[in-house]
């Protein structure tokens, strides 16, 4: 087991790098930082933490395919994509929408890029596809606005994306057929989704409890209980053997989806449990939240 401290703020999402050997994170306050799993040196900032820029923070991090891009999401609903190994601005994603980035998912083998913006009291919001051969610029009709737009799954080569608006209703974005159909209206907020590896198994949390849908036709398979507090974070290992879930009530646990049975559960006392993610081997899992450190354990399920 091993902590990662430097981030002063809440800790809103973490991400591994494709070959598993860094991993990225970011807060609500402060620059993203980016470490070297296989050493011990400091974490790498984005900003520079060293330079004289006010850094208002960042809400979602997205590792792409491609070697060493990684994509963050701002505040302002804008999206930074850099190049790690130069820490330099590849390009920006700007859709002129005034709401926090509240999904960021890299799909179809790091050529497109899902981002939802929302969070907003009102219905300030948007929901783009963009692609990377077009500069990171929005797919046509890859584009819906009017209503606040919050958390968004996809598997890093499926050709599938899903995302969830204020209204508590489930889309489906498909590139082979842009479908933009409405699948299911929930009874409370969804505060996250994570599609399985095989793309058959829909994740999706609502309010203590986790629902587990058939994702092609979003008929539901079981619930899934245990939490006492809002969950938060989700997401599958890379085998789809199993899934975790990060709670409010500060708990991690893992669950085995075929049966709804809870395998694990941790509490690694990191507060209230924001975000987590597996590295692509499935051998090591990372968690974070409100008290700004992250948790890294070898996974023994």
């Amino acid at each position: 087991m091993r902590y990662l401290d430097g981030h002063d703020g809440v800790v809103t999402s973490v991400a591994f790098s494709p070959d598993g050997s860094s991993l990225a994170a970011v807060a609500t306050r402060g620059p993203a930082l980016f470490w070297d799993l296989n050493d011990d040196a400091p974490a790498r900032g984005y900003p520079d933490p060293t330079a004289s820029v006010v850094v208002e923070g960042f809400t979602r991090v997205a590792w792409s395919q491609e070697p060493g891009i990684v994509a963050l999401g701002r505040p302002s609903g804008d999206v930074d994509i850099i190049e790690l190994a130069t820490g330099t601005l590849k390009a920006q994603f700007t859709g002129n929408i005034l709401a926090p980035v509240t999904g960021l998912a890299f799909f179809n083998g790091g050529r497109h890029l899902v981002i939802s913006c929302g969070g907003a009291e009102d219905d300030t919001g948007a929901l783009y596809v963009v692609a990377r051969d077009k500069g990171f610029r929005r797919v046509s009709p890859g584009t819906l606005v009017g209503t606040s737009f919050g958390a968004a799954a996809a598997t890093p080569r499926g050709k599938v994306c899903y995302y969830v608006d204020k209204r508590r209703q489930v889309f489906r974005w498909d590139l082979t057929s842009p479908d933009q159909r409405k699948t299911n209206t929930f009874a409370k907020p969804i505060r996250s989704l994570a599609l399985s590896p095989d793309e058959k198994t829909l994740a999706i949390t609502e309010d203590y409890a986790i629902q587990l849908y058939d994702a092609d036709s979003m008929q539901r398979m079981r619930t899934l209980t245990g939490h006492v507090g809002r969950v938060d974070a989700l997401a599958f290992t890379p085998d789809g053997r199993h899934l975790a879930s990060g709670s409010w009530d500060k708990t991690v646990r893992f669950w085995d989806p075929a049966t709804g049975h809870t395998v694990a559960a941790h509490d690694w006392e990191i507060g209230q449990v924001r975000t987590l993610a597996f590295s692509p081997d499935g051998l090591l899992a990372a968690a974070a939240g409100d008290r700004g450190t992250i948790v890294l354990w070898d996974i023994d399920l």
